[in-house]
C-alpha cells in the first residue's frame, strides 16, 4: 500500500493562480459595473424610448428642456455638497494632533486609523461622493420652482402686509425657501461628519487627562456654526413672508397674532442669529466654548419664548376675547385676495338679483322653448350608461368610459346631445398578447342621443349608427381616448384589426401617431421598457410598424405639460370629420398671499385639482386627436401670470387663443371641477365685508346632494320637522356640514329674464345651516363661456320669498310617489333618479326630474318611467315632460315632442296643494295636519326658549309633546291613502325661516 505521505498534495501541471491586489480590485469593479448595467439597462432604455415618444408628438423641447434643468440642479447640488464636505474633512485631517496621549478609547481608534492608513484620501472621496449624491440629487425635484423663479412675471397686485407683488410669493419665495433650507441641512450634515472626523483623528476626546477638544477643532467648528447662524438668519427673514399663508387666525393669512406677535419675534430672531454669528466669529480668536454656548443658548431661549410662547399668549388672552374686532382688517385682506385668487371678485363675476313668484299657465305656454331643453337623460346616472353599453356596444371588446353632454346642430336645430366614445375595453374577453396589443388597438365612433327626448320605450333615441355623419365624423377610429388602457399597442402590424364597426372590419391604420419600431435596436429598448419580450419574438411586427402608448388623454397631456392640473372630465368633440378630445387645464399655486386654500373634498377622485392650492385659473385648453394622438395646447387666459411664466419657459408649447379652430369654439364649456371649487368658496366669499363674513349669518352652503336612487330610509315628515326645529339651534359651527353637495349639471339653460338659452353649468345654494336643516333655494351659480371664450360665472341672488330647494323637492317626490315606487320594488325593479333640474318659467321656478326604472336582472335595460315636475307647491308626473306639465298646468296644453309616440295629454297625474297653512283634510280642533303641525311648531318654539334658559326638564317635555303632534300628523297623512299633497308650514325657527313637509312655499330673506 502506498504511503499517504507520498501522495502529492495537488495535481501536477496546474499552477496556482495568483492575482495582484490591483487585479482583484479590477475584477470586483468589473462585476459591480456589470450588475449596475443590468439593473440600469431598463432605466436607460426607458429614457431613450421616452425621448422617442416626445419626438413623435413634436415636443422634444419639453423633454430635453426639463431634462437638462434637472441635470444641472442635481449637478449643482452634488458638487456643492461634495465641495463643502471634502473641504471640511480635509481641514479636519490637516489639523489633527500629531501626538496623541493614550486614553481608554485609543485601542479602538488605533484599529480604525490602521485600517484607514493609506486609504484615507480614497475613503474621504468615497464618503463625500456618497453623501453628495444622497443630498444633492433631490435638488432635481425642484425644477419647476427654479424655472418659475428664473422666469417670474408680475401679478401687478401688492400684498397688504409687506407691499410685495404677489409674484414674489408665487414665483420667488418657494425656491428661496428650498435653497436656504437645503444649505442649512447640508451644513448640519457637514458639521456632523466633521465632528466624527475630529473624533477619529483624536482632536475630540471623551476621556483622559489631555484637553477634550483641541483649539484647532474649536476654531473649525466655530466657523461651521457661524455659517449655520447666517443661514438661519436668512431663513427667519424669509419666514416673515410665509406668514401671509398662516392658518393661525380666523382665516388664512397673517392675522392679528401673526402681525403683532410672531412678526416681531421673527425680527428679533434675525437679530439674535446675527448676534450669534458675531459671537462665534469672535470665538475664532478665543477658541473656547463660552461664547458658542452663550450664542446657542440665547437663540434657543428667544426662539422658545418669543417664537412660540408669546404668540400663544397673545392669541389666547388678547385675540380670542375680542376676535371680531382684532381680526377685522385681516379678514378683509383675506376676502379681497381670495376673491382675486379664485376669480370671484366683482371684476370677474356678475351678481344678478332675482325674485321668484307663482308659475302661471301663460308662462308655461310662453316658456316652451326653455322647457324643451330640459334633459331627460342624465349622463352621470349609471342607468343611462348601462343602456348605452347594452344597446350600442357591438362586441364585448368595447365600452363607454364616460357619457358627456354637448350641443350639436341636428336637423337644423341646436340640440343637447348625450355623446359617448366607444373605446377599447380595459379587460378583453380573450386577453391574449396578440388580441391586447395587435388586434384590438382602438375604439370606434361616437354614439349620440338627444338629451331631451327618448324613444317610445323610454330608452335613449339614438342617432342611427350609420349616422356618424350627423355629427360630422368621417374618421371614427379612436386610438387615444378617455379611460383607454394604459398598455401599448402595435400599429401597422401583420395582424388584421379586430375592430368591428357598423360597416364591418376597420381600416388599416394610416397615421403617424406611434413611435416607429422597425429597427431591432428600438424593439430591444421597447421590450426592456415595457418588460414585454414578445416585441422581439413576434413575427407580426413589420418594418413599418409603430408602437403607441400613453393612450389615455389625460396621461398624454400631463406628460407634455406637467405644470398643469387637469380636469377630471375630458369630452369628445366632432370637428372637421375627426374626433377630438378637449381637456381643461388649470394653473394653480398654493402660495398666493392671504388667499384661503381650496376645499377639494367634493372633487372627483381623479381630478388634477385634488392638491393643496389657493389660486386657480382655467388658462389652457388641451386638444387631443383621437386618431393620431397629437396634442395641441391653447393658452386661453392671457392675463394669468402663471401661464405667462410657462409660456416663457416653453415658448413653442402653447398656441394663442385666437388660433383655436372655430369648430371647437362652439363646444367649449365651463369646467366642472372649477365650478365645484369656486362654489365651495362662494358660499362665504360672496360677502364683501369683514363683519358679515365673521358673523356667518349671511353665508350660504352648496345645496345638499339629492340621492340618485330610491332609499329605504328616506326622510319622513317627523325627521324633517325635528331637524328644523331643534338640531340647528344646538349647533354653533360656522362651517357647512361635510355631507355630499349638489353635483353641478350641464344644460341649455335660459336664465331668469332672458330669452336665449346658453349651454350652462348650474349649482344651487341654500342658506347657511351647519346641519343642512335649511333646504330652500338661496342662490344659484351659472357658469357659461363668454364671447371672449373665457369662463363666465353669474351668481343669481334670490330675493324676497325663497322657493323650494332641490333636496326638499326630492323629498316631495319620494313622499308623494312612494306607492308607485313601492310597486316597482315589489316587482324586483330598481327606481333611479336623474338630475334635479331648475327651470325658470316666467316669473316662477319649476323643478324637473326624470325617474328611471331598471327591471330585475343584469341584462335588463333601464328606461325612463316618469318625468316629475314640481311647481307652485304641487307635483305633476307623466311618462313624458309634456304629460307632466299638462298634468300640473291643465290649461297649458304644451306639446314638446320629448317622447316618441306620446302626445302627453292623458298620461299625467297631479297632486295639488293648498295655501300655506291649509290642508285637504277635515277641520275642527287639532284634527287636521295643518293644526297638528301648528301646535308642534308652538311646542318647538317653547322648547327652544326653555333650552336657552337652561331648563332642560321643560325642554324635554316640550320636545316630547311636539313630536307626538308630528306623529299624529304623519299618521293622518299615511292613513288617508290619498295621493294628494298637503302643503303646510312646519315649525318656525328663531331665524324666521318657514319650511313645509313636502314643499317650501315662502321663506323671508335673512337680513344683515
Amino acid at each position: 500500500m502506498r504511503n499517504p505521505s507520498d501522495i502529492p498534495s495537488r495535481r501536477p501541471g496546474l499552477p496556482k493562480l495568483r492575482l495582484s491586489s490591483r487585479g482583484r480590485i479590477a475584477i470586483a469593479v468589473g462585476a459591480f459595473v456589470l450588475i449596475i448595467a443590468l439593473f440600469s439597462g431598463r432605466g436607460v432604455a426607458s429614457f431613450y424610448v421616452d425621448a422617442l415618444w416626445f419626438r413623435s408628438v413634436g415636443r422634444s423641447d419639453v423633454f430635453w428642456g426639463t431634462f437638462w434643468v434637472k441635470v444641472v440642479l442635481a449637478a449643482i447640488g452634488v458638487i456643492a455638497f461634495a465641495a463643502m464636505s471634502f473641504t471640511s474633512l480635509t481641514i479636519a485631517d490637516r489639523i489633527a494632533p500629531e501626538v496623541r496621549i493614550a486614553g481608554p478609547e485609543d485601542e479602538v481608534l488605533d484599529r480604525v486609523r490602521k485600517f484607514v492608513g493609506a486609504r484615507r484620501k480614497t475613503l474621504r472621496l468615497g464618503l463625500c461622493a456618497m453623501f453628495a449624491l444622497l443630498v444633492g440629487m433631490p435638488a432635481a425635484g425642484h425644477w419647476k420652482q427654479w424655472l418659475m423663479f428664473r422666469n417670474s412675471v408680475s401679478f401687478n397686485t401688492p400684498d397688504p402686509q409687506f407691499n410685495q407683488d404677489v409674484s414674489w410669493y408665487v414665483f420667488r419665495l418657494p425656491f428661496l425657501n428650498f435653497l436656504f433650507g437645503w444649505f442649512f441641512a447640508a451644513i448640519v450634515l457637514v458639521t456632523v461628519l466633521t465632528v466624527v472626523a475630529h473624533y477619529l483623528n483624536g482632536g475630540i476626546r471623551t476621556s483622559g487627562a489631555a484637553p477634550r477638544v483641541t483649539p484647532q477643532v474649536k476654531l473649525h467648528l466655530s466657523i461651521l456654526l457661524v455659517l449655520l447662524a447666517v443661514v438661519k438668519a436668512a431663513q427667519y427673514w424669509l419666514r416673515r413672508y410665509t406668514l401671509t399663508s398662516s392658518t393661525r387666525g380666523f382665516v388664512q393669512g397673517a392675522g392679528y397674532t401673526d402681525v403683532k406677535a410672531t412678526l416681531p419675534a421673527l425680527n428679533l430672531l434675525i437679530l439674535i442669529s446675527v448676534a450669534a454669528a458675531v459671537l462665534l466669529i469672535w470665538n475664532v480668536r478665543q477658541r473656547g466654548w463660552r461664547l458658542p454656548v452663550i450664542a446657542v443658548g440665547l437663540w434657543a431661549v428667544v426662539a422658545l419664548v418669543a417664537g412660540a410662547i408669546y404668540p400663544a399668549i397673545v392669541q389666547k388672552f388678547r385675540v380670542e376675547p375680542s376676535q371680531s374686532r382684532r381680526e377685522r382688517p385681516y379678514i378683509q385682506r383675506n376676502i379681497d385676495l381670495t376673491q382675486k385668487a379664485f376669480a370671484l371678485d366683482t371684476a370677474l363675476i356678475k351678481a344678478v338679483p332675482v325674485e321668484f313668484g307663482e308659475v302661471t299657465t301663460e308662462a308655461v305656454q310662453q316658456g316652451v322653448a326653455s322647457l324643451a331643453n330640459v334633459r331627460l337623460l342624465d349622463p352621470k346616472q349609471d342607468a343611462i350608461k348601462q343602456a348605452f353599453t347594452q344597446q350600442q356596444r357591438p362586441q364585448g371588446f368595447y365600452e363607454f368610459a364616460d357619457l358627456d353632454v354637448d350641443r350639436y346642430v341636428v336637423d337644423g336645430k341646436l340640440q343637447q346631445m348625450i355623446v359617448a366614445a366607444r373605446v377599447v375595453a380595459d379587460k378583453l374577453p380573450n386577453s391574449s398578447w396578440e388580441n391586447t396589443h395587435l388586434a384590438y388597438t382602438h375604439g370606434h365612433g361616437l354614439v349620440a342621443a338627444p338629451a331631451s327626448r327618448v324613444a317610445s320605450d323610454g330608452r335613449p333615441a339614438y342617432l342611427p349608427e350609420q349616422d356618424n355623419t350627423a355629427l360630422g365624423v368621417t374618421r371614427p377610429e379612436i386610438y387615444v381616448g378617455d379611460g383607454m388602457p394604459g398598455s401599448y399597442v402595435v400599429l401597422k402590424s401583420s395582424r388584421a384589426a379586430g375592430e368591428i364597426g357598423p360597416s364591418g372590419p376597420g381600416e388599416r391604420y394610416s397615421g403617424n401617431g406611434g413611435v416607429p419600431a422597425g429597427s431591432w435596436f428600438r424593439r430591444v429598448a421597447m421590450a426592456l421598457k415595457f418588460g414585454e419580450y414578445n416585441l422581439l419574438g413576434s413575427g407580426l411586427i413589420r418594418s413599418d410598424s409603430q408602437i403607441l402608448w400613453m393612450r389615455d388623454v389625460r396621461s398624454r397631456v400631463n406628460k407634455i405639460a406637467p405644470f398643469l392640473a387637469l380636469d377630471s372630465d375630458p369630452y369628445p368633440v366632432s370637428a372637421d370629420g375627426r374626433i377630438l378630445w378637449v381637456v381643461d387645464g388649470y394653473t394653480t399655486t398654493s402660495h398666493y398671499p392671504y388667499s384661503e386654500n381650496a376645499d377639494i373634498s367634493q372633487l372627483p377622485t381623479r381630478s388634477g385639482l385634488r392638491r393643496e392650492f389657493n389660486y386657480v385659473r382655467n388658462s389652457v385648453k388641451a386638444v387631443v386627436d383621437a386618431y393620431d394622438g397629437s396634442v395641441t395646447l391653447y393658452r386661453m387666459d392671457e392675463a394669468d401670470p402663471v401661464a405667462a411664466v410657462w409660456d416663457k419657459v416653453f415658448p413653442k408649447l402653447m398656441k394663442r387663443k385666437g388660433d383655436l379652430p372655430a369648430v371647437l369654439r362652439d363646444h367649449l364649456r365651463y369646467p366642472e371641477d372649477l365650478l365645484r371649487v369656486q362654489t365651495a368658496h362662494l358660499g362665504k366669499y360672496h360677502l364683501n365685508q369683514a363683519d358679515e363674513f365673521f358673523n356667518s349669518d349671511l353665508r350660504w352652503c352648496v345645496s345638499q346632494d339629492v340621492p340618485a336612487e330610491q332609499s329605504a330610509d328616506s326622510a319622513t315628515i317627523s325627521t324633517i320637522v325635528s331637524t328644523v326645529g331643534v338640531a340647528s339651534s344646538a349647533s354653533s359651527s360656522t362651517k357647512c356640514s361635510s355631507g355630499d353637495r349638489y353635483v353641478p349639471y350641464y344644460s341649455l339653460f335660459t336664465p331668469p329674464g332672458a330669452t336665449k338659452a346658453e349651454f350652462s353649468l348650474i349649482r344651487p345654494f341654500a342658506p347657511f345651516s351647519p346641519d343642512d336643516s335649511l333646504q330652500v333655494l338661496r342662490a344659484f351659480a351659472v357658469g357659461t363661456v363668454g364671447a371672449d371664450l373665457m369662463p363666465k360665472l353669474t351668481m343669481y341672488d334670490v330675493q324676497g320669498s325663497l322657493p323650494t330647494g332641490p333636496y326638499t323637492a326630492h323629498l316631495q317626490i319620494q313622499s308623494e310617489l312612494s306607492q308607485a315606487f313601492t310597486l316597482e320594488d315589489s316587482k324586483g325593479s330598481k327606481v333611479l333618479f336623474g338630475d334635479m333640474q331648475m327651470v325658470p318659467v316666467g316669473k316662477g321656478l319649476v323643478y324637473v326630474r326624470p325617474v328611471y326604472v331598471k327591471a330585475e336582472g343584469q341584462s335588463a335595460i333601464p328606461d325612463l318611467r316618469y318625468v316629475v315636475v314640481i311647481g307652485n307647491g304641487s307635483l305633476g308626473r307623466g311618462d313624458s315632460l309634456t304629460a307632466a306639465l299638462n298634468a300640473l298646468f291643465p290649461g297649458a296644453q304644451v306639446v314638446l315632442g320629448d317622447r316618441s309616440g306620446s302626445s302627453g295629454g292623458t298620461t299625467g297625474t297631479t297632486t295639488p296643494s293648498t295655501t300655506p297653512g291649509g290642508t285637504t283634510g277635515p277641520s275642527g280642533g287639532d284634527t287636521t295636519v295643518g293644526q297638528l303641525l301648528a301646535a308642534a311648531s308652538k311646542l318647538f318654539d317653547e322648547a327652544d326658549a326653555a333650552l336657552k334658559a337652561g331648563d332642560l326638564g321643560t325642554y324635554q317635555q316640550k320636545v316630547t309633546a311636539a313630536r307626538s303632534k308630528v306623529a299624529q300628523a304623519e299618521a293622518l297623512l299615511s292613513g288617508s291613502g290619498s295621493t294628494t299633497s298637503t302643503t303646510t308650514t312646519l315649525p318656525k325657527r328663531s331665524d324666521s325661516v318657514s319650511v313645509t313637509p313636502t314643499t317650501v312655499l315662502s321663506v323671508p330673506k335673512p337680513t344683515a
